[in-house]
Formats: structure tokens, C-alpha cells, sequence
């Protein structure tokens, strides 16, 4: 949703339930490459340099199959409106 020390507005809700929305299709239209390059990058993120290799290995070839630029949308927008609002929106982890 939003960091604590930022009140939510009704685009940063739009915004995380767009973020949410995105990442479940691609999810959900990806098929077993996809999803392995999706867990590999994420494992990057403070991973190690198997972690990188292994990312590397798979993610030219692990495009998303559905709409992958809702996900580049969703994104962008959500960049655009925290550097504008100073809002924190944060897609994952929502209830």
C-alpha cells in the first residue's frame, strides 16, 4: 500500500491495486522459464553471484507471455506519482 510516514490517496491505492493486478497476470500467464526468472531475479536482491548467474541465464528467455507492458505501465506510474506526491506505494505484501 503506502509507507507509514505517507498518507494514502486514492492514486496510491489505484496505483497498488494496479501493481497487484499486473504482477498476478503476469504470474499467472507465465509459464514455468517465466516463473523461474521472476524468483531468480528477486534473489538477486541481496543474492549472490550464483544468484546473479543464475538470473542472468534466464531472463532472456523468460518474457511474460500476457500484456507484458501492463506491468512497464504500472510501474511508470507508480514512479511518476511518488516522485510527484512524495507518496511511498508499495504493491507487495497487500492485504
Amino acid at each position: 500500500m503506502h509507507s507509514e510516514g505517507n498518507r494514502a490517496c486514492d492514486e496510491c491505492e489505484a496505483i497498488a491495486q494496479e501493481l497487484s493486478e499486473a504482477y498476478g497476470d503476469a504470474w499467472l500467464s507465465g509459464d514455468k522459464t517465466f516463473r523461474e526468472g521472476w524468483v531468480a531475479t528477486y534473489k538477486m536482491i541481496g543474492g549472490t553471484e550464483n544468484d546473479l548467474a543464475h538470473a542472468e541465464a534466464l531472463l532472456p528467455v523468460a518474457l511474460p507471455r500476457k500484456d507484458p507492458l501492463r506491468i512497464n505501465r504500472a510501474i511508470q506510474r507508480k514512479l511518476v506519482h511518488e516522485v510527484r506526491s512524495g507518496h511511498k506505494i508499495e504493491a507487495f505484501g497487500r492485504d
